[in-house]
């Protein structure tokens, strides 16, 4: 996977960890709340991060992605 942010910077990962993305967030541009999990009884509460910045994919990735949440 390869992509550039706003800063001009380019990112490159075979192999994509939660943690390496993760490291590629910019956490000083995003909003925080509580609120709960999606799944019922929705009483356990988590935090939830929303990013100022899109970071798109291409079709292909959500595919697979779409395919390895269903398996």
């Amino acid at each position: 996977m390869k992509w550039d942010d706003l800063t001009g910077t380019s990112y490159v990962t075979d192999l994509n960890l939660y943690g390496s993305l993760m490291n590629m967030v910019d956490f000083k541009n995003r909003w925080v709340y509580k609120g709960s999990v999606t799944t019922p009884p929705c009483a356990t509460y988590v935090y939830w991060n929303v990013l100022s910045t899109i970071y798109p994919i291409k079709a292909e990735h959500l595919a697979l992605y779409k395919a390895n949440i269903d398996a």
